[in-house]
């Protein structure tokens, strides 16, 4: 009786980690979620810094038409974000290419940022997507990301610019 219950643990662990897994993956397959930091280094008061997730999916499948983020976690827990419900991306049916981009504001305590060691951060986003079809998956990915200041994305952001345009 107990090697029966055993096995039945056992058989539900791999199928939950399997379900997890395909769902992991099934985003990957229509589109590529990115997501940056940024930071404004003026915008501050006497206790918090400011700034803004940006996210952008890049379309790799044409039957893809709605991608939905409804629940964002950072693995930082000095990362203030504010009133989040839902992240919407509209694709345009039909068509590959990147989407608008949507950002979310966040804070963080200024004693931290005195002390912040660039170093790579976690982001667990949850949501899901729809195809033409009218299908709905579930997906979940994590993210990984740095704390950039606003003015050295402007920088790099203009040597991108600046290597398209000669090269």
């Amino acid at each position: 009786m107990y090697y029966f219950l055993a096995a039945l643990l056992l058989g539900g662990l791999f199928y939950y980690f399997l379900i997890q897994k395909r769902r992991s993956n099934a985003l990957n397959n229509h589109a590529e979620l990115q997501a940056r930091v940024l930071i404004d280094p003026q915008s501050n008061d006497c206790n918090r810094i400011y700034g803004c997730f940006i996210f952008q999916v890049n379309c790799l499948d044409e039957s893809l038409r709605e991608v939905v983020l409804t629940s964002l976690h950072c693995s930082n827990k000095h990362i203030h974000v504010n009133h989040f419900d839902q992240l919407d991306f509209f694709i345009n049916p039909g068509q590959k290419g990147e989407s608008g981009m949507r950002s979310i504001g966040i804070s963080f305590s200024l004693s931290y940022m005195q002390h912040y060691k660039p170093k790579k951060e976690t982001l667990i986003l949850k949501g899901f997507y729809r195809e033409t079809k009218g299908k709905r998956k579930a997906f979940f990915c994590t993210k990984y990301f740095q704390i950039e200041a606003l003015n050295k994305a402007d920088e790099k952001d203009k040597d991108i610019r600046n290597s398209t345009l000669t090269g």
